[in-house]
């Protein structure tokens, strides 16, 4: 069977990703590849849970060409109640980052979509 690689995977099923980017050290580059998307000085909302905390105060403390605020949530489940939390933390934001599970992606995707909000 043929491997395909992930820019003809994304041409091929029409994901709506304009780059992916596997490498070491990408929290350093944060800024740089927000910037890299069309959002500079912009506000972002981060969104994520206890268990990446240090991940996130990682790529915050990378920032700096956008104003960046951090929502964590606990223990999240993708429910309405953790997607209310969010709608009530959106005002004025222009992109919502998700770092960690699939839960949060989840949420953050949902969020984003109703909301008209980059994700």
């Amino acid at each position: 069977m043929k491997k395909e690689s992930i820019e003809n995977l994304i041409k091929k099923y029409n994901f709506p990703l304009k780059k992916v980017i596997i490498e070491s050290g990408l929290m350093l580059k944060s800024d740089e590849l927000i910037c890299d998307l069309g959002f500079s000085q912009k506000n972002i909302l981060l969104i994520s849970d206890n268990n990446l905390i240090k991940i996130s105060n990682n790529i915050a403390s990378n920032v700096k060409n956008n104003k960046l605020e951090k929502l964590i949530l606990e223990d999240p489940t993708a429910d309405d109640v953790n997607v209310n939390i969010i709608k009530n933390e959106i005002k004025n934001i222009d992109l919502i980052l998700a770092v960690g599970s699939g839960t949060i992606n989840d949420l953050c995707k949902i969020t984003s979509y109703q909301n008209n909000i980059p994700y």
